[in-house]
């Protein structure tokens, strides 16, 4: 049986992720054209979501890459590269940060999905963001899958000016031994989206590929958390996501609502500084390609 390459897009949230897995799937048949399938997200974790957890839980490795090897090859559909992406394989929300680091549970979590991918060369792909943006917008996020709580006790756990992405690409780089990982920033996606969807694909972009033409899961506005603090003060059950996707409808990201922006302008801008310096120290990480890492500030492949 033939073993496509896998293209592995393991995160992180609110970096684009849907933007670009829809895009994807929107292009499957050109995709093929160039010799790459995409697995959907959601028919990653309908088929091989539960075998990850089947091997964490102590399955019978073997069998278990038996069953994922036949389900990559039919994927792929004779193809000699699939994509498979889920932001959930490096973490789910809420549990994001934890002390002074992002994703705590990656290392093992990566790891087992690479572990049920033996025999197939495996490239990794990563996108980070600001702390300073990622976690309201992770945050806000969060509010759609599961109970309700306030911002505070969100990062309650964690100091946003101590996390540091490379901290947490240190540890899978450690864990993974030696498989390739490539990096791009959120900040990056919206002007050189074209240079990243070559990378993930493995390929040129096929003649008549087209991104989706507008923003996914924009995230809740400032007056959408005050509305949701009310109803929480009221009693109201905010376990009912129909609230949230409410509070969303009622106060929509636009001129009449400000972006929700908690942290405090100190933090963010310490933020800032550090998010700068943590680029280039991934960047000089072995094994790491930094798509638009650049000493000059241009954009580099």
């Amino acid at each position: 049986m033939d073993r496509p390459a896998l293209q592995l897009h393991i995160g992180v949230h609110k970096t684009a992720t849907t933007h670009l897995q829809k895009s994807l799937r929107n292009n499957q048949s050109l995709l093929k054209t160039v010799g790459t399938r995409f697995l959907p997200p959601g028919q990653y974790r309908k088929t091989l979501a539960p075998l990850h957890a089947a091997l964490r839980d102590g399955g019978p490795e073997a069998e278990l890459r038996d069953q994922a090897a036949t389900l990559v090859h039919g994927a792929a559909q004779g193809c000699p590269r699939l994509v498979l992406s889920d932001e959930n394989i490096v973490g789910n929300l809420p549990r994001v940060a934890r002390g002074a680091h992002l994703y705590p549970w990656s290392p093992g979590r990566v790891a087992r999905t690479c572990a049920l991918f033996e025999g197939h060369e495996l490239t990794l792909f990563l996108a980070i963001r600001n702390v300073a943006r990622f976690l309201p917008s992770a945050y806000s996020e969060s509010l759609l899958h599961g109970p309700y709580q306030g911002f505070a006790r969100f990062v309650s756990n964690t100091d946003p000016a101590d996390l540091r992405w490379s901290t947490m690409i240190e540890r899978l780089l450690e864990e993974l031994g030696g498989l390739p990982l490539v990096v791009w920033r959120y900040e990056d996606y919206a002007a050189h989206r074209d240079d990243i969807a070559r990378a993930v694909i493995g390929a040129p972009l096929p003649e008549g590929f087209e991104f989706l033409d507008r923003r996914t899961r924009p995230g809740l506005t400032a007056d959408a958390h005050v509305l949701l603090d009310r109803w929480a003060e009221d009693g109201r059950d905010l376990r009912d996501e129909r609230l949230i996707a409410h509070a969303a409808q009622m106060c929509p990201p636009g001129p009449d609502h400000a972006p929700f922006r908690p942290l405090p302008e100190e933090v963010v801008e310490e933020c800032g500084r550090n998010y700068a310096a943590d680029w280039d120290r991934i960047a000089a990480l072995p094994g790491v390609t930094c798509l638009g890492h650049s000493t000059a500030g241009g954009w580099s492949l």
